[in-house]
């Protein structure tokens, strides 16, 4: 059995675009890896995010492809393996991810990649913890993975639609089970007993479950493109629009909120820099890289940081330190 298939349907024309950018970074990269996620490393994203499905045709909501001077693959798990051969774009090949002799993205990076070879991908939308694995074993075979600052598949995407700014709307206590002052003291208890100054919130699902808020801005999911930072006395949201109704739903919660623009979010984690109050700051390793990297390393602590939602009774929680 092919556990690679090539279409004749062609998007050729974009990797070609994607190739003839290579040159113009610095470094140069030999190779270019995109991803199915979103900055937050959501599963389910807008339409804008979806660059995978506009780079290789594969409409699925998990993958990643990685495109060379030469090649272009696309790597799927058992999910997909039918639904990419029968979507998938020329000249990428689809790699069938979990079968006997298909090698995974590390293993064909090391295969194909010389000593001193570059790898590019946008930092935003790459786990944390996936980088860091893949940068520290490419490193060992003398090859190096980097940030690229400016995504190459935005830079060549022009019809790419804006982000999304569905109106919020507030989630009643009775359905929600927890006033948001009740969920955000735990969270400080917890912040407070070990010494953290800062919480970084980055998962979409986990902010609209703390601050009982309810959003459009991704398809069947109820939540809105934002960033939290929660401080000991404030917490720092970074959205787009936030309507009266909204802060004074907030207000009446009597939490001391100070609303950002969404694009502000890294400059506010760069100036954490130069703040030496800060001791200690928490970030989940599913943020994405460009999060990671964009806080100062002295004080980053870097774990499963995570709020969980009993299926049960909605309100449980609990925070993975």
């Amino acid at each position: 059995m092919d556990k690679t298939k090539k279409s004749s349907k062609t998007s050729s024309g974009k990797v070609t675009q994607i190739r003839n950018l290579f040159k113009k970074q610095i470094p140069q990269l030999n190779g270019y890896m995109v991803t199915s996620y979103d900055q937050h490393i959501s599963e389910y994203v807008a339409e804008r995010d979806k660059r995978l499905q506009f780079t290789t045709g594969f409409t699925g909501y998990t993958g990643k492809a990685i495109i060379t001077e030469t090649d272009a693959y696309l790597w799927v798990d058992g999910r997909y393996h039918i639904q990419a051969d029968k979507e998938v774009l020329s000249p990428f090949r689809v790699m069938k991810s979990g079968m006997a002799g298909v090698p995974t993205e590390l293993e064909w990076l090391i295969r194909h990649f010389q000593r001193g070879g570059v790898v590019g991908a946008c930092g935003k939308y790459v786990p944390s913890s996936f980088w860091t694995f893949l940068s520290d074993k490419l490193n060992d075979f003398g090859i190096k993975l980097v940030d690229v600052k400016d995504c190459l598949v935005d830079l060549i995407w022009k019809d790419q639609k804006g982000r999304p700014c569905t109106e919020l709307v507030p989630h009643p206590r009775q359905f929600s089970g927890q006033l948001v002052a009740e969920k955000i003291q735990n969270v400080r208890n917890i912040m407070n007993k070990n010494q953290v100054d800062i919480l970084i919130v980055t998962e979409l699902d986990d902010i609209a479950w703390l601050l009982n808020l309810r959003g459009k801005d991704i398809p069947h999911n109820p939540v809105f493109f934002s960033f939290l930072i929660i401080r000991k006395e404030y917490i720092d949201i970074f959205v787009d629009f936030i309507c009266e109704c909204v802060n004074h739903f907030l207000f009446n919660e009597q939490i001391h909120i100070c609303d950002h623009e969404y694009d502000e979010f890294y400059d506010a984690l760069h100036d954490m820099a130069d703040d030496r109050e800060i001791n200690k700051i928490w970030v989940s390793d599913k943020a994405n890289q460009r999060v990671h990297h964009s806080i100062p390393k002295r004080n980053c602590s870097c774990g499963r940081v995570r709020f969980r939602v009993s299926n049960a009774s909605k309100t449980t929680w609990r925070l993975l330190e």
